[in-house]
């Protein structure tokens, strides 16, 4: 077993997150797949997490992506590709389950949530059950608090976002836990309970510092989060 640390590696990944998945699917076992996954925010779809399951290994995916110009490069990417639905949408806490259960009511394998904003509430609103969650946390932020910054637009500073402990919370009453983050800082990945003797690494999760930018986004300002 390669531990998730030393899994890290880029194919198409923003990081390391393409290897990191690698090595998790291995440890779940592909008898135990469905070979579907979610991912919200792709933008272009050049760069994201699950582009490499989908081209080599043959998985199914709903890609979604408000930004309209992004969105039509990513529909251009996956024109021909049948297993792959893209929706051109604003992703919300009211239409989240609406928009999943349209293209997979039933089992999923990963979500990936993304969108630089409401990543939080979002997480606390999916209503469905995949083996792994990968969510965006702001690792600026400190790790014992449990802090969100409720603004749904990113302004390019580090107040954004939640912090690792806000969605450990979340997750631990989805029945999820926290397995580890990827080196850069960006990522976080969740896994459902009756996988968790898979994953040693929950007993002690590495939490990244963020190694992005100047190691992290400037003007964090605690005073804009608010404590969940």
């Amino acid at each position: 077993m390669v531990s998730l640390v030393d899994s890290e590696f880029r194919v198409f990944s923003q990081n390391g997150e393409d290897g990191i998945i690698k090595e998790i699917l291995n440890r779940i076992g592909k008898d135990n797949l469905s070979g579907n996954i979610v991912e919200f925010g792709t933008e272009t779809g050049i760069e994201i997490c699950s582009r490499l399951l989908v081209e080599n290994h043959g998985f199914n995916a709903l890609f979604i992506e408000a930004s309209k110009e992004k969105f039509n490069h990513l529909q251009h990417m996956y024109t021909h590709n049948t297993r792959v639905v893209c929706y051109n949408e604003y992703v919300s806490v009211n239409n989240i389950n609406n928009l999943i259960s349209s293209v997979f009511p039933g089992d999923i394998d990963i979500i990936i949530i993304d969108i630089d904003g409401i990543d939080y509430q979002i997480f606390n609103a999916v209503n469905n059950k995949p083996k792994l969650f990968i969510v965006e946390y702001n690792a600026s932020l400190p790790s014992d608090l449990s802090l969100v910054n409720l603004s749904a637009v990113w302004d390019g500073t580090a107040n954004f976002g939640a912090s690792i402990r806000a969605l450990e919370k979340i997750a631990n009453e989805k029945g999820y836990s926290l397995i580890h983050t990827d080196r850069m800082g960006v990522n976080a990945f969740f896994i459902r309970n009756d996988f968790l003797s898979l994953f040693p690494e929950a007993d002690n999760p590495i939490i990244h510092k963020p190694l992005y930018g100047n190691n992290g986004h400037p003007g964090l300002d605690i005073s804009t989060f608010v404590e969940f």
